[in-house]
């Protein structure tokens, strides 16, 4: 997978290993890897073709592979807690008792090297890696594709409850699912949430003035633009407000911000908050 998914860094200790066990195998093994990696190189194939299908199904077979909850993430889990439980018994036949006496922590280590290579594999597709693969599950770095709303229908008549049946258009974007798969939305908040926040801190003449990004919000811009298979966009005050987390907002924050931005709020008081 690593000769057809064109990687070229194996500077990790567990790279370099491979490397090494490489030139154990049988010589029709490394002649058939060897093929792969100089003569069918598909990333860049994908690339010049510029076929959105093509890119995605790519995009999937690198997440599969070398993603958080794909191969290399789940063996890593796997592999932390085989070790974290052999080395606090001290099975000699596992691992020489290491961590047995000396208490130090040879899983910690081990979940350390697997991360630096699954970095290795993702970064020629996802760019410089700020943060560990692990900081990724969970947020926005793990939605990876861009769609539209087709259609909303209700599908239960109790007005209590608000259930629908909501259709995407996944068309040419290489996005693959079976049954049972689940899906992860990246929402943004809506224009009268963003209008609240807006007008209690002074920032209407403000909205398409781009914004000072910290790290999180540089990372936000960049995967952005990975995902559109462009440069990072430069993100204005009205994105941050479109697609930041709003809610809740607490007095401290609130008055926070009135006071950095010096500005008056005369819509809301210093005690309200936003659900």
């Amino acid at each position: 997978m690593d000769a057809f998914l064109g990687r070229k860094k194996y500077n990790s200790f567990l790279g370099a290993e491979g490397v090494h066990l490489r030139a154990w195998l049988p010589s029709n093994w490394r002649a058939f890897i060897a093929a792969i990696e100089y003569h069918y190189q598909i990333p860049d194939f994908v690339a010049r073709s510029g076929d959105q299908r093509l890119i995605g199904a790519l995009d999937g077979i690198v997440e599969a592979y070398a993603g958080e909850r794909g191969f290399m993430g789940t063996h890593r889990y796997k592999v932390f807690g085989l070790l974290e439980v052999a080395g606090k018994t001290g099975r000699t036949e596992t691992n020489g008792a290491s961590g047995a006496a000396d208490g130090q922590r040879p899983w910690e280590e081990t979940h350390s090297q697997f991360s630096a290579s699954m970095k290795e594999r993702l970064e020629p597709f996802r760019g410089s890696l700020a943060v560990e693969p692990h900081q990724m599950r969970g947020t926005v770095a793990e939605c990876r594709y861009k769609s539209k709303v087709l259609s909303r229908s209700s599908v239960d008549l109790d007005p209590e409850r608000s259930m629908a049946k909501v259709m995407l258009d996944i068309q040419d974007t290489g996005l693959t699912f079976q049954p049972g798969d689940r899906l992860a939305v990246m929402p943004m908040n809506s224009w009268e949430e963003c209008a609240k926040v807006a007008a209690a801190l002074g920032l209407d003449a403000m909205l398409d003035q781009p914004a000072s990004l910290n790290k999180e919000w540089t990372r936000f811009a960049e995967h952005l633009g990975s995902v559109s298979n462009a440069s990072a966009p430069r993100l204005t005050v009205k994105d941050v407000l479109r697609r930041g987390h709003l809610a809740p907002l607490s007095q401290g924050l609130v008055m926070r911000l009135h006071s950095m931005l010096r500005a008056s709020s005369n819509v809301v008081s210093p005690s309200s908050s936003y659900a």
